[in-house]
């Protein structure tokens, strides 16, 4: 897995708002999805925000990123419900769809 740096989440971050999508990061062996959907949250996995120091502590976005296991990563437009959704298994191809639409 690449290192995730902080610009790298920012870009990220500012193509996912820009763009009116909902990204979620999910973890294998973690209970608590990332998640980007206008902010930066931390979600349960039945989509319930959660204090983000009960689920990652004081670990940053990208930092999450970089040091959890990816299991998936769901992306979708706001506003649908699973109509659109794009599933990605990996971080590098993730950014590399999300450089596609980062302008």
């Amino acid at each position: 897995m690449p290192a995730i740096k902080k610009d790298d989440f920012q870009k990220i971050y500012l193509t996912a708002k820009k763009n009116h999508l909902i990204v979620n990061f999910f973890f294998k062996n973690l209970k608590y999805i990332l998640c980007i959907d206008s902010t930066v949250c931390a979600k349960n996995k039945n989509f319930e925000i959660v204090s983000w120091q009960k689920a990652f502590g004081s670990k940053t976005p990208h930092e999450i990123l970089a040091n959890f296991e990816l299991e998936k990563i769901e992306v979708k437009p706001k506003g649908s419900e699973n109509e659109n959704e794009k599933i990605f298994n990996s971080i590098e191809e993730f950014i590399n769809w999300i450089q596609t639409i980062h302008n």
